[in-house]
């Protein structure tokens, strides 16, 4: 789907388990995307230049994403986070991350209350510690969330 600029919205089906390097690179009008529970990795540059992607839900499934993942999602303001343990950092062979510079200005991740301090010290993640906010809730596998 790369540079595919008519797509709009994705739902990835739940039997796909990775998303691969560069899948939507440059779907410049991809708006509303759905991430399933079944994903366990995100590549490198997997969303780079959607920037028409306003929000993601990272599910629990994910243990890893590569680098510059999100890079330059310009509207991107809000990640929500369902991960108790903050995914890996694929990091690029110069030692960079960076999976989401260049998105907005106010963008905030927002991780459960019980992986807060794992995430602001994790390598990669920690890039974003001003962006990382607890929110407010504990993340169960068998309930959803539950508001402490």
């Amino acid at each position: 789907f790369s540079g595919c600029s008519s797509l709009k919205s994705i739902t990835i089906p739940d039997s796909v388990i990775s998303i691969g390097d560069w899948a939507f690179y440059n779907c410049i009008n991809l708006t509303n995307l759905t991430i399933p529970d079944s994903i366990a990795t995100i590549g490198e540059w997997a969303f780079a230049y959607c920037r028409n992607i306003t929000s993601v839900t990272i599910p629990n499934s994910v243990n890893s994403i590569g680098h510059y993942a999100f890079f330059d999602c310009k509207n991107l303001k809000t990640v929500w986070s369902e991960n108790l343990t903050p995914p890996t950092a694929i990091f690029s062979k110069d030692n960079i991350w960076n999976a989401f510079d260049g998105c907005n200005a106010d963008f905030a991740i927002f991780v459960p209350s019980q992986s807060y301090n794992a995430f602001i010290t994790a390598p990669g993640w920690s890039e974003y510690e001003s962006s990382i906010i607890d929110d407010g809730y504990y993340f169960d596998d068998e309930f959803g969330d539950i508001e402490i």
